[in-house]
């Protein structure tokens, strides 16, 4: 009987930091998800949020307060960097680069690309050649 009540004792000592690693790790679980789904262009922070049974402006914050920076510009580092990789595989056109990293329209990749990287995609892979 006596250890049933330390037992009880231990649980709600421990419960309070258990809890709050449940909550962050839906952040963790939010980061794969995005991993797993970069070339979906539907993807939204409110999806994310909503897989996370958060609000849109609590996931930003707490997202925020993790990583340092907002769950769309996380997004758009995944995508940016995956670009990358497959543009220096050289197997790709623009087009379809922008398919597999979740932008809709080519012409934007191209534009949001040169944004990150300083870059034109032409000269991205011309470098990448060099090497």
């Amino acid at each position: 009987r006596a250890s049933a009540i330390l037992y009880e004792l231990f649980a709600e000592v421990i419960a309070p930091d258990e809890q709050a690693a449940r909550e962050g790790d839906y952040l963790a679980e939010s980061v794969r998800y995005m991993e797993k789904k970069l070339s979906d262009h539907t993807l939204t922070v409110g999806d994310l949020a909503a897989r996370a049974f958060v609000s849109p402006a609590n996931f930003r914050r707490r997202f925020g307060e993790r990583y340092g920076c907002s769950p769309k510009q996380y997004l758009n580092r995944l995508r940016m960097s995956y670009a990358q990789t497959l543009l220096q595989a050289g197997y790709y056109s623009a087009e379809e680069v922008a398919e597999r990293c979740g932008f809709a329209d080519a012409g934007y990749f191209c534009t949001a690309f040169r944004r990150y990287t300083g870059e034109s995609v032409t000269q991205f892979r011309r470098k990448c050649l060099e090497k």
